[in-house]
C-alpha cells in the first residue's frame, strides 16, 4: 500500500511539472484586437508587443465588428487580458464579452461610449484640456485670449473640456461657433482679429484639409500662434501641437496588462491619459516671432 501511494504521490509530483509550465503559458499570454490595419494602430501594436514579456496574439478587424467565430478564438486562447485597439474594437468587444479583462487604447470619448465595467479599462486618446492649454501657454508665455471654434449642433467633450480649462487658468476664450465647414474661413479671420492664439480642436464637422489650410494661412499671416491636435499639422506649419505616442500607448497597454496578470481587477485601474509628446515648428516660431526657450526646446520634438 505505502508503495502504491509513493507511486501515486510520484505520478502526481510529475503531471504537476506537465500542468504547471501549461497554465503559466496562459497567464502569459495576451490577445491584441486591432479595429483596422492602419499605421498608428501598427505603432501601438509595436509597443504593446516589445513590452509584453509573453504570446501575443493580433487580430485584425479589418474595420468590422468582432465577429462571433472571432470571439470564440479568442476564448481559445485563454488570454490573461484582452488589448482592443481602436473605437470599434473597445465597443464591439465590450458588448459581447465580459468574463474577460479588456484593456483599450486609441479610444475617443470613452466614457461616452460605455466603456466602463468591472472587467474594462484603458487609455484614452484625448490628452486633457488643462495639459494642452498649460503646454500653449509654456511654449508661447504671454497668451491671455485664445480663440476656438466648434459646431453647437454636435456634442463635443473637448470643447467642454477647453471651458473647463479656460475658466480654472485664468485664459479668456474667443469663441466662435460655427454649423458649416463652409463658414471656418470667415469665423477664423474674425476670431483672430481678437485672440493671441488658436486652439484647433477636434471636430471632423469643421476640420478638413481644405479649413486646415486656410486656418493656418490666416494664423502664419495674422502671426498668431497655432495649437494643434496632431503632429502631422505641425509638420505642415502649425506653431505648436501636444500628440500622444502611439508606441508609448502600446507599452503602457503592457503594463496595465502586467497589473491584471497579477490580480488587479481590470475595472478597478483608472483610465488613463495617453503618453504624449510636445512637438514644435521651429521654423512657424521664428516666423511669427516667438522665442523659444531653451527648455521649451529641451523638452520637445523640434521641426526645423
Amino acid at each position: 500500500m505505502k508503495s502504491l501511494v509513493r507511486t501515486l504521490m510520484a505520478f502526481g509530483a510529475v503531471a504537476v511539472l506537465f500542468v504547471l509550465p501549461a497554465r503559466e503559458a496562459f497567464a502569459h499570454r495576451a490577445v491584441v484586437v486591432k479595429a483596422q490595419d492602419i499605421g498608428p494602430y501598427s505603432l501601438a501594436v509595436e509597443g504593446f508587443r516589445r513590452s509584453f514579456d509573453g504570446e501575443v496574439t493580433v487580430i485584425d478587424l479589418e474595420g468590422q465588428e468582432v465577429s462571433a467565430a472571432q470571439v470564440r478564438e479568442i476564448r481559445g486562447q485563454d488570454p490573461v487580458a484582452i488589448v482592443a485597439i481602436g473605437n470599434r474594437a473597445a465597443t464591439s468587444l465590450k458588448e459581447r464579452i465580459n468574463d474577460i479583462p479588456i484593456i483599450y487604447c486609441m479610444v475617443m470619448n470613452a466614457r461616452e461610449r460605455g466603456l466602463h465595467g468591472p472587467n474594462i479599462s484603458g487609455i484614452r486618446l484625448e490628452i486633457s484640456a488643462v495639459r494642452q492649454l498649460a503646454e500653449f501657454r509654456r511654449v508661447v508665455p504671454g497668451l491671455t485670449k485664445v480663440g476656438i471654434i466648434y459646431n453647437p449642433e454636435r456634442a463635443n467633450p473637448a470643447v467642454d473640456a477647453a471651458k473647463r480649462a479656460a475658466r480654472t487658468s485664468g485664459v479668456t476664450l474667443v469663441e466662435r461657433q460655427v454649423t458649416r465647414s463652409g463658414d471656418v474661413p470667415a469665423a477664423v479671420t474674425d476670431l483672430t482679429r481678437e485672440a493671441d492664439g488658436f486652439w484647433l480642436l477636434p471636430d471632423a464637422s469643421l476640420v478638413t484639409n481644405e479649413t486646415f489650410r486656410h486656418i493656418l494661412v490666416t494664423s502664419l499671416e495674422r502671426r498668431v500662434p497655432l495649437m494643434v491636435f496632431s503632429a502631422p499639422f505641425v509638420r505642415a506649419g502649425a506653431l505648436v501641437g501636444l500628440a500622444p505616442n502611439y508606441t508609448r500607448i502600446g507599452e503602457e497597454a503592457a503594463r496595465m496588462v502586467r497589473q491584471v496578470r497579477e490580480g488587479t481587477e481590470a475595472g478597478s485601474i483608472p483610465p488613463r491619459e495617453p503618453p504624449a509628446a510636445l512637438v514644435i515648428n521651429a521654423g512657424t516660431a521664428s516666423r511669427i516671432g516667438v522665442e523659444l526657450s531653451a527648455e521649451v526646446r529641451e523638452s520637445a520634438t523640434i521641426i526645423e
